[in-house]
């Protein structure tokens, strides 16, 4: 039934369509309404969207680690078209489509850098440690990390930058070890760390989620 509500208010095309509501309405992407349909409605991760609006707008650089498509990196352009902006995945095909889908927007591209590749703790032809490429970049450091399970990697590939720089950070946690342990070193780095809950009407909306831990923190210094 629920597939076939779907099918009938969206149909079943993958396709160029606007987002209706929340913090990327208006955007335009290509979207599967089959398994986009929170995100055209606003209520992809809106949990998150005050505090990503906040940090946003306080920043110079946005750095999303898991970026797929572009979709965070839309919103941030649409809060601080000055900014810079480093999507990376390591799926190559995400490259181009997040270029498409910021020219769909009329979103200028020359401040924005398509990197396929893996975020971790040391730097080679296929992975990036973040210290690296970041310790020259002036300006406020906005980092949103998304790595099914890579979390404390990306963070000990930063740590010179997140103890030197002022940083902001959200951080989707895939277990409750590796939030405790992000936590942890981001404590100890002397930021200060708040847990985002899911909110409550999750339990009539809930988003898809391949395990039971998916929740994100957000810290600052």
């Amino acid at each position: 039934m629920k597939k076939f509500l779907k099918k009938i208010l969206f149909g079943q095309e993958n396709r160029e369509m606007i987002i209706c509501y929340g913090l990327a309405r208006n955007i335009r992407m290509n979207i599967d309404p089959r398994s986009k349909t929170q995100r055209l409605l606003g209520l992809d991760e809106r949990e998150i969207q005050k505090t990503f609006k906040t940090f946003a707008r306080a920043s110079e650089i946005f750095v999303d680690i898991g970026a797929s498509d572009g979709y965070y990196g839309l919103m941030y352009y649409k809060l601080h078209p000055d900014g810079e902006i480093y999507l990376f995945d390591a799926g190559y095909a995400f490259a181009a489509e997040q270029k498409m889908n910021f020219e769909r927007n009329g979103f200028s591209t020359n401040r924005l850098h398509n990197i396929s590749k893996y975020v971790c703790d040391y730097s080679d032809e296929t992975h990036a440690a973040l210290d690296t490429l970041l310790e020259q970049e002036p300006g406020v450091i906005f980092l949103k990390i998304d790595v099914d399970g890579g979390e404390m990697e990306v963070l000990k590939g930063v740590t010179k930058v997140l103890g030197t720089r002022t940083c902001k950070l959200i951080i989707e946690t895939h277990s409750k070890e590796l939030e405790d342990q992000c936590l942890s070193l981001l404590l100890q780095l002397g930021y200060r760390t708040a847990i985002i809950p899911n909110a409550w009407w999750r339990f009539f909306v809930p988003e898809e989620r391949p395990i039971a831990h998916n929740r994100w923190l957000r810290a600052e210094n």
